[in-house]
């Protein structure tokens, strides 16, 4: 494989590993709009890390709006290095397509900003639901040096795999930031066919489940385990 076809290979396989093929293919038609809202043009187009530090953010965003589409809420200090990231993740077909998804939709808000706090990774939240249960607003947001910093294996086995590509010089730590960023649109994506119950019960179990699974020796099948997956519909 080409080193200049691994950072779309990368982020592809952090979007299917958020929650496997079939599932995704669903996310990503689910994502892109209400086909009877859409022109079919609009259509066609639109379906083109250690635990702790990826948790799911409930802290609001400042500057976040209701408006549709997607807004970028960055510090002035941080909008170099953010761009950066961003045209890295643009450069691949995934990131254009998870983008365009996005931008145009015509009733879902995505905003995305850089905070402190959680340098090396990133999160997702401050997920809105209208009355008919129809997800309409999420918030991404990226440490100030997603750049570096690889997360565990046992949690993120494809991000932490890159941390070979870049000490052999094949990556630059910019892949790494967008692949973080990619990680990020997969779970907005995913929470597109989660009702806000389910989400709420995710996140009063998701701490039982980990504390379950670093204690028993990484063992999915453990009967807790597969029970706890069962009430959330998978593993977190």
């Amino acid at each position: 494989m080409r080193a200049t076809r691994l950072p779309s290979v990368l982020m592809l396989l952090t979007s299917l590993l958020c929650f496997g093929p079939a599932q995704y293919l669903k996310a990503q038609q689910s994502a892109s709009l209400h086909p009877e809202r859409q022109s079919s043009t609009e259509s066609r187009r639109n379906r083109q890390l250690n635990a702790d530090a990826y948790v799911r953010n409930e802290t609001p965003a400042r500057g976040e709006s209701d408006s549709a589409g997607i807004h970028e809420v960055i510090d002035d200090k941080y909008k170099k290095r953010y761009q950066e990231w961003k045209d890295e993740f643009l450069s691949t077909e995934i990131g254009r397509a998870q983008w365009e998804v996005y931008s145009r939709h015509p009733h879902f808000a995505l905003t995305i900003t850089v905070a402190r706090g959680n340098s090396h990774g990133a999160g997702s939240g401050k997920y809105k639901w209208n009355e008919k249960g129809e997800l309409i607003a999420a918030t991404i947001t990226l440490g100030t040096v997603i750049n570096e910093g690889f997360p565990s294996a046992i949690y993120y086995p494809v991000m932490n795999a890159l941390e070979s590509y870049e000490s052999s010089q094949l990556l630059g730590g910019n892949v790494l930031a967008a692949t973080k960023l990619a990680h990020e649109f997969g779970h907005v994506m995913k929470m597109a066919n989660t009702s806000e119950a389910a989400y709420r019960l995710q996140l009063r179990l998701v701490p039982v489940y980990n504390k379950i699974f670093l204690s028993n020796g990484h063992n999915v099948n453990d009967p807790q385990l597969v029970e706890l997956a069962q009430q959330m519909g998978g593993n977190p």
